[in-house]
C-alpha cells in the first residue's frame, strides 16, 4: 500500500488518501473516501446507490483494525468517522438487516419496489479481489453485519472457506427482490495520477499543511 503525503484531519480520525492495491482492467483503482482505524488488518466497505431511486454513485472506505471485529464494528467506526454517513438498522431484526444508508445528498430509498411490491432492503455481499483478472468475485453474505467476522471468506452456499483473509470487500446495495444470490455491487473507481501530477499534489498538500501550521503558531 502506498500513501500520499496529503492528510485531512477530521474530528475523530486522521484521514489519508491511499492508492489501494485493488486495480481494475482499465488501470483505475478503488476510489476510497478515506481510511478509518489502525492496525495490520485491512478491509473495504462499499455502499452502492445505483439501485436507488433516483440512482446514485457508489462510495468506499478503507478500514484497518487489530484483533477480531465484525462488519457491524466497521460500519459503526466508519459512520462515526464520516459524519455524512448514516446507518439505519432494521427496527425488528436489528443489524441482521440494514433498512437504509444515507450518504450526503444520497438518500437510500428503503421503500417497496413498484414492480414487485417487495420491500427493499440493503443486502450485503463479500468480495475477494483477484489480482490476476483485476476483478472482484462476490458472494452473498450468509450472516447479518453483527455476526459477520471481518476477514471470513465464504462460498455461495455459505460455507466458511477461511478466516483472516486480507483485503476483503463488504459491499451493500439495495435489494428489492429479496435475492439470495450476490448482486455484484458497483465500486467507485479513480484514475491514478501520472508521476508528475502526483508529485505536484504532494507539494501542494505539504504547502497547505505548512501554511496552516504557521497560522496556528503565529
Amino acid at each position: 500500500m502506498r500513501w500520499t503525503a496529503i492528510l485531512l484531519l477530521f474530528p475523530t480520525v486522521l484521514w489519508a488518501i491511499p492508492v489501494p492495491s485493488i486495480q481494475f482492467p482499465d488501470g483505475n483503482v478503488l476510489n476510497v473516501q478515506g481510511v478509518v482505524g489502525s492496525g495490520p488488518n485491512t478491509a473495504y466497505l462499499a455502499i452502492d446507490f445505483s439501485n436507488n431511486a433516483p440512482p446514485g454513485p457508489a462510495f468506499a472506505w478503507q478500514y484497518n483494525w487489530t484483533g477480531s471485529e465484525t462488519e457491524l464494528d466497521m460500519l459503526n467506526a466508519v459512520a462515526a468517522a464520516d459524519p455524512a454517513l448514516t446507518v439505519v438498522p432494521d427496527p425488528t431484526y436489528g443489524y441482521d438487516f440494514i433498512d437504509n444508508f444515507d450518504y450526503g445528498k444520497n438518500i437510500g430509498s428503503a421503500v417497496p419496489f413498484p414492480s414487485t411490491g417487495a420491500y427493499s432492503f440493503w443486502a450485503s455481499d463479500i468480495g475477494q479481489y483477484d489480482a490476476g483478472t483485476r476483478s472482484v468475485n462476490w458472494v452473498f453474505a450468509p450472516n447479518g453485519a453483527d455476526l459477520l467476522n471481518l476477514g471470513d471468506l465464504y462460498d455461495d452456499s455459505g460455507t466458511l472457506l477461511g478466516s483472516g483473509v486480507e483485503g476483503l470487500l463488504y459491499g451493500w446495495t439495495i435489494n428489492g427482490e429479496f435475492q439470495t444470490t450476490n448482486l455484484t455491487p458497483d465500486l467507485p473507481e479513480i484514475t491514478v495520477p501520472e508521476p508528475a501530477s502526483f508529485g505536484l499534489l504532494v507539494i501542494v498538500g505539504i504547502g497547505l499543511m505548512r501554511g496552516r501550521r504557521r497560522r496556528a503558531f503565529a
